[in-house]
């Protein structure tokens, strides 16, 4: 608005701007400036690049302003569709901040609160403690020793024993106004997940962006003993699991060999059957007559067997 509109026309209240339809023409030509000044807050406000407009002809700035204004003129329809300007929740949530007086603080507080259900009736009296101790309480103190809302409260509530209050607005704090924090998450994704590192799990791409975050919001990372046994047991799990992945798996190695084994230990038995000739039927033909002549040998004697031998020498 304040690129486009008149001077005189920015002075309304936000709710008089929401009824308009800033694609008409005649509104446009009665509140939006002219050419010249358009261009003017284009090279001012935005980029002294603008310059470049000047030097082209007449006709062409103004389809150029023409176009823009159409195109802000959208725009400004669609904010006062999408955008909850007249939301009375939304307005309350500034109350994190701690700016505004401890009334109007308290007043926000309370529509939070009731909105959501978060007080039950044994938290209102230790809120309201609560609320009274604020009013003793420096609180720009706290805000000028702090780089952010949620640590502001952290150190009251280290500092001035507040419970309930800092609860409330760590809850507050989670409601996501926008998608933006999300979408940046999601695109940290690729910083880890790289063509070389295409195999993290869930859990440690999840671990490694939790700790990026903590990074960017608090600008250092501090390693604590706690931290450190937990990384020790985790590397220790992992070299457990890693020692009975790999027993498991010879185990599944050698039981898969197992009829392999077998098979190959048939196949050296029928070899060796064969290298005795017990496949060849010559050879059981031989085996058949030999076990014949024992069979004869021990029924008859040996004058049965030899009798002209026994003559000879009887003679």
């Amino acid at each position: 608005m304040q690129l486009v509109l008149q001077p005189s026309q920015l002075e309304q209240v936000l709710g008089d701007y929401l009824v308009n339809d800033w694609e008409d023409m005649d509104l446009q030509e009665k509140m939006f400036l002219n050419s010249e000044d358009f261009i003017n807050n284009l090279i001012s406000d935005i980029s002294s690049k603008f310059n470049i407009i000047y030097e082209q002809h007449e006709e062409i700035q103004e389809g150029f302003v023409d176009m823009f204004k159409g195109f802000i003129g959208k725009i400004l329809n669609l904010l006062a569709i999408y955008l909850p300007y007249e939301e009375k929740l939304v307005d309350t949530f500034d109350f994190v901040d701690l700016k505004d007086s401890l009334i109007i603080f308290k007043t926000k507080l309370k529509e939070f609160c009731d909105y959501f259900n978060l007080l039950t009736e044994e938290d209102k009296p230790l809120l309201q403690e609560e609320l009274i101790k604020l009013k003793s309480i420096k609180i720009n103190y706290y805000r000028d020793n702090s780089h952010s809302t949620l640590h502001m409260w952290d150190l009251l509530k280290a500092q001035e024993n507040l419970v309930l209050i800092p609860k409330i607005i760590h809850f507050a704090e989670t409601l996501p106004t926008t998608s933006a924090g999300i979408e940046q998450s999601f695109s940290q994704i690729k910083i880890f997940k790289t063509d070389l590192r295409n195999r993290l799990n869930e859990e440690s791409l999840e671990g490694l962006i939790l700790i990026s975050q903590e990074f960017v919001q608090s600008g250092r990372i501090s390693i604590d003993e706690r931290m450190m046994q937990l990384f020790k047991q985790a590397q220790k799990n992992f070299y457990s699991k890693k020692v009975i992945k790999n027993k498991s798996q010879k185990l599944n190695e050698k039981i898969e060999q197992e009829p392999l084994i077998e098979e190959m230990k048939n196949q050296d038995q029928e070899s060796e059957n064969k290298s005795f000739g017990k496949c060849d039927p010559k050879m059981e033909e031989i085996e058949a007559e030999d076990s014949l002549q024992t069979q004869v040998r021990d029924v008859l004697t040996d004058s049965e067997i030899y009798p002209v031998i026994k003559k000879t020498k009887a003679t």
